[in-house]
């Protein structure tokens, strides 16, 4: 069972970065919706609902992930599950700790 969801997990994140490749060759932003709806799902699946008020929206070409959490673990979760998808020069990390 643990094997599936591996390969579901891949297979996602395959889809996500040919979304974004193409998106990165017609130089705009359609389709970001699909995006920052997987984006969303994927962090609050990766860190058990552990980001509060979690914000995915894009400011200019790059990501912002805004909200807060209890740990610093949570938000490297967070940081690391939204790379996977984007790749890290277009995610900026505004989670707080508090």
């Amino acid at each position: 069972m643990v094997f599936t969801r591996v390969k579901r997990s891949l297979r996602d994140r395959l889809a996500v970065r040919k979304g974004v490749q193409a998106r990165e060759n017609a130089g705009i932003h359609e389709g970001a919706g699909d995006l920052i709806g997987h984006i969303f799902k994927a962090v609050h699946r990766a860190t058990s609902w552990g980001v509060c008020e979690l914000h995915v929206a894009w400011e200019g070409d790059q990501l912002v992930l805004s909200g807060y959490c209890r740990t610093f673990y949570t938000k490297q979760i967070a940081q690391k599950t939204a790379m996977k998808l984007l790749g890290d020069e277009m995610l900026r990390n505004d989670i707080r700790v508090s």
